[in-house]
Order: C-alpha cells, then sequence, then structure tokens
C-alpha cells in the first residue's frame, strides 16, 4: 500500500484541532561531537508556541533549557504570523532517550510525513524489478546526438600535438604568473572579507540565541500568562491599609496582613481573662458552690455571741474562725456544761506545752501533770 505523503489540511491559524498531534514518540541519538540531539518531527514543519516536549517520566520539558526549536521555515512564517519552525534540538544531556511530543502541524504542502517518505525510499531502494524501455515515460521520440569528448593524449597519434600545447599551456602561464598572483591575492581577500562576515553573523546569531529581554515583542498570552494582571508587590503600608485592588502581596506580606489585621485582635483575646467566652461556674467544676463573698471580720464575730447579727450568705475563711472563737471565749457567753478556755473565771482550763491549768479559787492552779503537796 503506497503510504500518504500528506493528509493535514493548511492551517495558518495555529489552533485547528485538526492539525493537533498529542504524544508523538521519538528516539534521541546521542552527538558524541557537542552532547546536543536533535529531531525532526513526523508531520514536518510546526508551530513552536504551543509545542510541549515531554521526556519518558512524563515530566514537561522546558523551552531555552532543556531543548531549542530551529530551522525556521521563512515563508510558513511570514504567511501565518506565527513562528514556524522543521527541527528540536534537546540541548540537556540529562533528558532520557524518549520523548514524546504534543505540537500543531501546519499542514498542506508544509507538512510531509517523514515515515511515509522513507517508507517510499525504501520501497524504490528495494525494488529489484528490471526496467524494460517500453515502461520508461517521458521519453523523447528523437534523441539529439552529443558530442563524446576525450582528452588528446587518449588518442593515438597525437602525442607530438599534445606537447606542443603543454609548451604553449607553460609558455602562457609563466607569462601571467604576475597576473594569476593578483587573482589569488583577490581572492584570497574575498575569502577573508566573506569569513568575517560569515563570522560576525556568526557572533550575532550566538547573542541573539542567548538574549532574552523580550527580543521578538513575546507577549504575557503567548508564554501562558495572558491572565496574569502586571500589578507590582504591595507595600507594608498597602497591606495594612488593606484597601488596594492592584498589588500583589508576597508571602511575607501576607504573613504581615494577617498578624497586623487579625493578630493584634487575637492577642488582645488572649490576654483577656475577664471570662471573655461567658463560662460558668459548672463548666470549670464548680456547679453546687455558691457565690458568696467572704465574711467580713465583724460579721464573723457577731457568730460567735448570742444574738449576733451575722447572715448564712457569706463564707468564713480562716482569720474569720479564728476571730468568731476567740470573740465567743472572750464574752460572758459560754454553756456551763463545759469549761471556758483561757478564761479567768471559776472552772475555765488553760494549757501551756504539756501542763494543764484550773482557775479555782480566784487563781489558776497546776493539775497535770500531777502537783504532791
Amino acid at each position: 500500500m503506497t503510504p500518504i505523503l500528506k493528509k493535514y489540511p493548511l492551517d495558518l491559524t495555529g489552533t485547528s484541532p485538526d492539525n493537533l498531534i498529542i504524544s508523538e514518540p521519538h528516539s534521541l541519538v546521542d552527538n558524541a561531537r557537542d552532547g546536543m540531539r536533535v529531531f525532526v518531527l513526523d508531520q514536518g514543519s510546526f508551530y513552536t508556541e504551543g509545542l510541549v516536549v515531554r521526556d519518558a517520566s512524563g515530566t514537561k520539558l522546558t523551552p531555552h533549557t532543556d531543548y531549542i526549536s530551529t530551522y525556521l521555515y521563512e515563508e510558513a512564517t511570514t504567511r501565518s504570523g506565527l513562528e514556524v519552525c522543521g527541527a528540536v534540538v534537546v540541548t540537556n544531556p540529562n533528558v532520557s532517550t524518549e520523548v514524546y511530543v504534543d505540537y500543531q502541524c501546519v499542514g498542506g504542502d508544509y507538512a510531509q510525513s517523514i515515515n511515509a517518505l522513507e517508507q517510499v525510499i525504501q520501497t524504490l531502494a528495494d525494488d529489484t524489478r528490471p526496467v524494460e524501455w517500453a515502461n520508461i515515460i517521458g521519453k523523447p521520440s528523437v534523441y539529439p546526438p552529443g558530442g563524446h569528448l576525450h582528452a588528446l593524449w587518449e588518442l593515438y597519434g597525437f602525442e607530438y600535438l599534445v606537447v606542443q600545447l603543454e609548451r604553449i599551456t607553460q609558455a602562457v602561464m609563466v607569462g601571467d604568473q604576475s597576473a594569476f598572483d593578483e587573482m589569488r591575492r583577490y581572492f584570497q581577500q574575498l575569502y577573508e572579507d566573506n569569513l568575517a562576515l560569515i563570522q560576525d553573523l556568526d557572533s550575532r546569531f550566538k547573542d541573539h540565541k542567548a538574549d532574552y529581554t523580550n527580543p521578538h515583542r513575546v507577549t504575557k498570552a503567548q508564554v501562558g500568562l495572558g491572565l496574569v494582571d502586571n500589578y507590582p508587590t504591595a507595600t507594608l503600608t498597602e497591606i495594612r491599609g488593606g484597601s488596594a485592588t492592584n498589588r500583589f502581596v508576597s508571602v511575607a506580606g501576607l504573613v504581615e496582613g494577617i498578624d497586623y489585621h487579625l493578630g493584634r485582635e487575637f492577642y488582645a483575646h488572649k490576654a483577656n481573662k475577664s471570662n471573655p467566652h461567658n463560662v460558668t461556674k459548672s463548666q470549670v467544676g464548680l456547679g453546687k458552690v455558691a457565690n458568696y463573698a467572704p465574711a467580713s471580720t465583724y460579721t464573723a464575730e457577731q457568730a460567735g455571741v448570742p444574738g449576733g447579727n451575722y447572715n448564712d450568705t457569706t463564707y468564713m475563711t480562716p482569720a474569720n474562725v479564728h476571730s468568731a472563737i476567740w470573740r465567743a471565749s472572750e464574752s460572758n457567753w459560754f454553756d456551763y456544761r463545759y469549761p471556758r478556755l483561757n478564761v479567768a473565771s471559776e472552772g475555765a482550763i488553760k494549757t501551756s506545752g504539756q501542763n494543764v491549768y484550773i482557775y479555782a479559787g480566784g487563781a489558776w492552779r497546776h493539775v497535770f501533770p500531777a502537783q504532791w503537796v
């Protein structure tokens, strides 16, 4: 079956889905001279915009770092207004030997299937069938006679004439040697001038190749950033103001904005210990404790005397209990069924260390340990 050399229509917009080719595989051959590996796409010319090259792991290669597009199609580029190339050079030696390419082919007369051409050439090379005269097409009905040019020294009988002609030739060359030298110098000068032009052009090409400062008026849409606005980074003042809509914020600016707008309130809230969340006593495990204030000293002492003005809506502290006990012991209110403590009255007792005393007959009497008289 005869392979199809052209199967894609001409697309000068670079956007036709009919000309989009996905994951076309290519095997790279190492170049021992400079390490660069070159391959051409199966459908010939392609638009460099939208070209995607991936290695064997699926990682997308970076233009101008891992590879470059070359072999410019000047006519196709002029007609479409888009850059059209015919080959890809992989410059990164670390890229795998197998790559996969997504591209938009130009199509039409600019799309020649490389595989199909190879098949046609191989078929012609392998065709060993004899060609008969009757099968040759386009041959003329009459062939004009052609000259049979031979050198005189190849013909028998012209030896003498050849020697004489050689002598004449040498005489002419010797006589015109200065003119020949002048011509050689002129040719040499032309060679050197052209070599200088070539070197200058090569230097300018290398400078242009290394120039990434937008040499071809590349737009943000062409590099895949058409939706990104050209905003500068916001200052700290603009971040704290919080109203600018034409600025971008860096990571440090984001932290500053959060700290400024939220951090102050958070730290103030964190430092607020005055029950900021309506915590109840049940939530802290004190649901059965009444909300009573400590009793004053006066209220505590009133609890120690008959008819005192005390209440049951306050709590006693250790100091209040002490005051109430001593106030009761110092008063005349006591139960005669029990001895009084440390009061100089009949029947009262007091202690001092391990000694016990009883107040009797108007004086303190030592009763323990026993004292014998």
